[in-house]
């Protein structure tokens, strides 16, 4: 900015003058005088002040917005200290000792202002008003010719320029004319009065080509310009005035052309020829050429225009590029079939592109003409993809098009795409593949949660941030360790490559079980996975087996070691400095590493002791075990109370949480006792807390929290209660320890003990300083919250573990039955929250009415039949309580029988949708009737051990002598009254009989066979009522085969029975187990022997016909296949876990179909991580406790996978 000159000096003279007048003195008499008045004691008076003098004295003071000018008064001497307040329009601008003020145009608005300077002193004030006007810039109301375009000859041509401006203020206006920037007065003739000026330019050849003439107007004040584009030739040599197109470069689509024309000057006549790099075209010899893009290779080119006359020559190039448009290959899936797919499911369309010029290539995706928010596209390495989700609204025919331009031209691609019902493998099913039928398949390993969390199936226990951002999730109802990646680029962890976005299971196969000990990743089997530590130097991961008793280690390529612990919890506990694999952890519940020493630290929960771990060393073999908490008696270590002291022995009471510090101090919370907040002291270095009232010297066990009981309450941290605590993570700075979270589980929420001197607000809670309170959840009410805060109102549902994000400024939860993992960002004061992942659950309950059998959630589904009058699947979804059907025309599920209630059975002809079921097992059609057994786990009188029909019909119906209203539901078999017991009530009424946990029904049209799973035996219900033991004997459990009315036979808890379909009074009865084994047995009630796989049953008998390793629950048969199940219920590392058919009429018994896993197999129990056994050959799947079994119509086998939740269909595979 620049500032008046005048303006300026006017303030060195002035403030010259104060200073001279400053070193006068004034007599009593208000005279001057140079010299020395005399003082008095107290030195010279203060006199009023006044101004005295100013600058500038111009009135009105003409400003610009451009400019700074200078504002100075000058006061009276003897004035004393003054102070100035400068206000421009009653605005204060300043206030100090200074008597000037530099004013900014900029700052002042149009027109008139005052600026006002109050000088003022100990006895008055004085001020000086200065008047200020803001210049307004002229302005150009016309220019003559255009701006551009201008051409003239040198030496013979003219152009008469003319600008006319006006000023609002009614100043003088200059006008100055420049020629590329500089006064030219030998070219121009200017002419002109008042507000017009007129500049004729006469250009010599000197400046021949472009030119820029401009004019500044000027009002003195401020100034304007414009100017004019103007090209100067010489008509003595050839010269190219102008050409078209102007643009660089000119692109020429790969089937298209273009027009290129010259304008030249010059003396005549003036020929033309074109080049191609270089080279000369034929024929063309005019002013303008069209060029094909045939005529040119791909890439870029340079066509060059020469005009020629008899002496001279000019040129102009073009710089072109000939376009090759994308190339679409490899269209993913196969374009010339439709697509199929399920409504909620998604389905990746994808293509590799490629571009001749190399030019980066633009991707849109349309969905039936237009972009729709169900395409979620991406890029590829090769090209591009778009994930589409449909929904519910989407159900029918689309086009799913692609369209790529390189900004040129552009390639299509479409698929025609139905929406329905069913999931997408299911769909394309092909012989002896496998699919998931009803319910979602998998526990969404591989996915993304920022794009459909939901579908990612969790419950998790633990979570740590791996130190960059980065998450460790163990979970217990899966059985795995996740990890999330949240960079923004893919990651390699444990041998794994996880993509950015991505979270995968990495540990684990999704059922529980024990090792093996070198197994990698998914061969590996976690049985109750709860705490999980990181050493990020060394990439290796710990994992506390809660039920196993051990900690096992994952090396960085993925292969798992048992280094830690030896997987028994017995005593004794190992030897302190013992090696570490013989050390006993009796249910390690949670871990922590310390990165700076390589030491492990366990929550020995069942034996009440902490141990420290030594894991320094490169050999594993060499790491030892030492006890921080408790002693190497788990029984004298702790269990009662909970003791301070020195290490080794301190005494804990179930030692669960963790947590460690920077410096390598450990937390930790007692589960049992008082549930303390305690601190492990490790280091070498002594730590203080709450203000110094906590001093832990190295060596030492300390309380922080000290309530009285186990409850979580609020108040200082010497009373605060806490409850349950599964989860405490420290707050630190990396010097300073700022306070700890822990998780109150079955109160629901999550306190911070603050350990700072200040108060801090946390989700909306204020935490005093060294107290605790509520920062998430101040209630004890479970519930889920969602996202809205602030967090202290928003509910959790059994928090387990918790962790502060490598930030420091996120507090992420385990919120283990809301299946997610949530974090609250500490930085804002009320707590933004997120759900991170998780939101999808493995089992419950959804859908009912018409809902899609995809998006179906089950809770141990066990029977299942095919109801071949309603093409449908149905199915006893045991612990929701209820009996469904899946329509196999529309993939509709509903609900049939059960209202979701395990409740009393004991009211007759009922509403379907009102009965109480309390584990509905067996089914079974009798005419139009459904019939169901409804079994309770123990024994007891008032129980539900019955056999109840649904008469679908609109009538009422009489079965097995009761009558039953149309469209209700009464008993038929069993008593409520009675209970579940010892079979009793034998050849009398069914309903007066008390049966023992019913298991399988069947019936061959006439007569109802229920297999009592707890009896050992199978009773049958005669047409009229009547109950009578049939096969085996009640209360004896064995194998025991013959006669089939035998007393000798003996059964081990029966389970399935069938009608065989070619011999409908022969039954099939899957005997549970014997010794490990179970057998499949069959019932010849026929008038002739049969024969199945080579065994021939003769008439009247009862044989064993196959056998499986485990539990089986299931039998089936259809046309020449009999199918059978083996398992167990409780753990998947017993039995096969799989399903296996043979042909009964081949005499040797060979499998023909098996799903799941071989007798034998390792692996046995398992479950998809997502959909990769979605469309799969049955024997590249596995299965977890396969239990019902029903073939349909067409011969397709329905399996109730009973502990992954879901119903599996196989392809008919013969």
């Amino acid at each position: 900015m620049k500032r008046n000159k005048l303006s300026f000096c006017l303030v060195i003279v002035l403030s010259l003058f104060s200073l001279w007048l400053g070193g006068c003195k004034s007599s009593d008499e208000g005279q001057f005088s140079f010299l020395d008045s005399p003082q008095d004691e107290t030195g010279t008076k203060t006199q009023d002040v006044k101004v005295v003098s100013f600058s500038p004295t111009t009135n009105p003071v003409r400003i610009t917005n451009s400019s700074v000018t200078t504002y100075v008064v000058s006061v009276n001497s003897h004035s004393g200290d003054v102070e100035y307040v400068w206000k421009l329009n009653g605005s204060t601008l300043s206030t100090g000792t200074d008597p000037f003020l530099d004013l900014s145009g900029a700052i002042a608005p149009a027109g008139t202002s005052t600026l006002e300077v109050i000088a003022s002193n100990s006895q008055s004030e004085d001020s000086k008003i200065f008047a200020i006007e803001k210049n307004t810039p002229p302005v150009i109301d016309a220019a003559t010719p255009s701006s551009t375009g201008n051409t003239l000859s040198c030496g013979s041509g003219t152009l008469a320029m003319t600008v006319s401006a006006s000023d609002v203020n009614s100043d003088g206006l200059t006008f100055t004319w420049l020629l590329n920037g500089a006064p030219h007065a030998t070219y121009f003739s200017i002419s002109g009065t008042g507000g017009t000026s007129t500049n004729s330019f006469s250009p010599p050849c000197s400046v021949a080509g472009s030119n820029t003439v401009s004019v500044e107007v000027s009002d003195g004040y401020d100034k304007v310009s414009t100017s004019w584009a103007i090209t100067v030739n010489n008509p003595t040599v050839a010269n190219i005035d102008s050409f078209t197109p102007a643009t660089s470069p000119i692109i020429i689509p790969s089937a298209g052309s273009q027009l290129f024309s010259i304008s030249a000057s010059g003396k005549a006549p003036l020929s033309y020829s074109w080049k191609v790099d270089g080279t000369t075209i034929p024929g063309e010899n005019s002013a303008f050429i069209t060029v094909s893009a045939a005529s040119l290779s791909v890439g870029n080119h340079i066509l060059t225009a020469v005009v020629s006359d008899a002496d001279s020559s000019d040129t102009h190039d073009f710089q072109v590029k000939r376009n090759a448009p994308p190339v679409f290959t490899n269209p993913s899936p196969n374009p010339g079939v439709t697509t199929k797919l399920n409504y909620q499911s998604f389905k990746t369309f994808a293509i590799d592109a490629s571009d001749g010029n190399g030019d980066a290539i633009t991707y849109s995706w349309y969905l039936d003409g237009n972009p729709h928010s169900s395409l979620a596209a991406s890029a590829t390495p090769s090209g591009h993809q778009a994930v589409f989700s449909p929904s519910s609204a989407l159900v029918g025919n689309h086009v799913i098009l692609v369209s790529a331009t390189d900004g040129t031209e552009t390639a299509q691609q479409s698929w025609n795409v139905n929406v329905n019902y069913f999931s997408d493998a299911c769909n394309g099913l092909s012989s002896g593949e496998i699919c998931t039928i009803i319910g979602k398949p998998g526990y969404g390993e591989g996915l993304y949660p920022s794009v459909d969390g939901t579908k990612v199936k969790m419950r998790p226990t633990d979570v740590i941030d791996d130190g960059s951002g980065n998450l460790f999730i163990t979970d217990d109802e899966n059985h795995v360790v996740w990890f999330y990646n949240r960079s923004g680029s893919s990651i390699t962890r444990l041998g794994k490559t996880i993509a950015a976005g991505q979270i995968v299971a990495i540990i684990g196969n999704g059922s529980t079980g024990v090792g093996p000990s070198g197994a990698s990743n998914n061969s590996y089997k976690l049985r109750n996975p709860y705490g999980v530590a990181w050493d990020a130097a060394r990439e290796n991961l710990f994992v506390s087996l809660y039920s196993d008793h051990t900690v096992v280690r994952v090396d960085s390529s993925g292969m798992v070691h048992h280094d830690v612990c030896s997987g028994s919890g017995n005593d004794p506990g190992g030897n302190d400095g013992g090696l570490a694999s013989t050390h006993k952890c009796q249910n390690p519940a949670n871990i922590v590493y310390d990165p700076t020493r390589k030491y492990l630290y366990v929550a020995v929960y069942g034996g009440h002791q902490v141990k420290m771990f030594d894991v320094s060393d490169a050999d594993s073999a060499n790491w030892t075990g030492h006890y921080m908490i408790g002693t190497t008696n788990r029984n004298a270590g702790g269990g009662t109370t909970s003791d301070d002291g020195a290490i080794g022995t301190a005494r804990g009471v179930n030692p669960y949480a963790m947590s460690i510090d920077s410096n390598g101090v450990v937390y930790y919370t007692d589960y049992g006792g008082k549930c303390h907040l305690r601190v492990i002291n490790n280091t070498g270095s002594n730590y203080s807390y709450m203000n110094g009232t906590v001093v832990v010297n190295s060596g030492q066990v300390k309380t922080i929290t000290n309530g009285g009981s186990c409850n979580s309450n609020t108040g200082t941290y010497a009373s605060l209660q806490l409850y349950q605590p599964r989860g405490l993570s420290v707050l630190s700075d990396g010097v300073n320890v700022y306070g700890w979270f822990v998780t109150n589980r079955n109160h629901d929420r999550i306190t911070y003990v603050n350990n700072h001197s200040s108060d801090i607000t946390i989700g909306g809670q204020l935490v005093a300083s060294y107290q605790g309170d509520f920062v998430w959840n101040s209630t004890t009410t479970a519930g889920y919250g969602g996202e809205s805060g602030p967090a202290k109102n928003n509910a959790t549902n059994e928090p387990w573990g918790v962790t502060v994000d490598a930030s420091g400024t996120k507090v992420i939860i385990a919120d283990r039955l809301n299946f997610r993992i949530r974090q609250l960002d500490i930085s804002v004061a009320d707590g933004a929250l997120t759900t991170l992942a998780g939101g999808g659950e493995k089992y419950g309950f959804n859908g009912g009415s018409n809902s899609p059998a995809s998006s179906v959630k089950m809770n141990n589904p066990t029977k299942i039949l095919f109801d071949s009058v309603n093409n449908s699947i149905v199915f006893s979804d045991s612990s929701n309580q209820r009996i469904r059907s899946v329509n196999l025309t529309t993939g509709e599920e509903n609900t049939i029988v059960g209202r979701g209630n395990s409740g009393a059975g004991n009211i007759e002809d009922e509403d379907p949708l009102n009965v109480n079921i309390q584990g509905a097992h067996g089914l079974v059609l009798h005419g139009n009737a459904l019939l169901f057994a409804d079994k309770q786990g123990g024994n007891g009188v008032n129980r539900n051990c019955l056999v109840r029909a649904y008469n679908r019909s609109g009538a009422a119906s009489t079965l097995f002598n009761t009558t039953i209203s149309g469209g209700r539901v009464s008993t038929i078999a069993g008593n409520y009254i009675l209970g579940c017991n010892s079979y009793s009530g034998d050849m009398g009424p069914a309903t007066a009989a008390r049966l023992a946990q019913p298991e399988g029904i069947a019936s061959d049209g006439t007569n109802l066979y229920i297999s009592l799973y707890n009896d050992h035996c199978i009773v049958k219900v005669d047409p009229s009522g009547v109950v009578s033991q049939y096969i085996g004997t009640c209360g004896s459990a064995g194998d025991v085969n013959g006669l089939a009315t035998n007393t000798s036979v003996r059964l081990r808890n029966p389970s399935s029975i069938i009608m065989d379909p070619r011999h409908p009074t022969n039954l099939f009865i899957a005997d549970q187990t014997n010794q490990g084994t179970n057998k499949i047995k069959y019932v010849n009630l026929s008038g002739a022997d049969v024969s199945i796989s080579g065994i021939t049953i003769s008439t009247g008998q009862i044989g064993s016909i196959f056998s499986g390793d485990g539990y089986g629950y299931g039998v089936a048969a259809f046309d020449n296949q009999v199918c059978y199940t083996s398992g167990h219920n409780s753990n998947g590392w017993s039995g096969a876990h799989n399903v296996q058919c043979k042909n009964r009429d081949n005499p040797i018994p060979a499998i023909t179909m098996l799903a799941g896993r071989p007798d034998g197999d390792q692996t046995k129990a398992g479950n998809q991580s997502n959909v990769e056994q979605e469309g799969v050959p049955a024997t590249s799947s596995t299965l977890w406790t396969p239990y019902g079994l029903t073939f349909d119509s067409q011969g397709n086998l329905y399996i109730a996978d009973r502990n992954n939740h879901i119903i599996r269909m196989v392809k008919k595979w013969w």
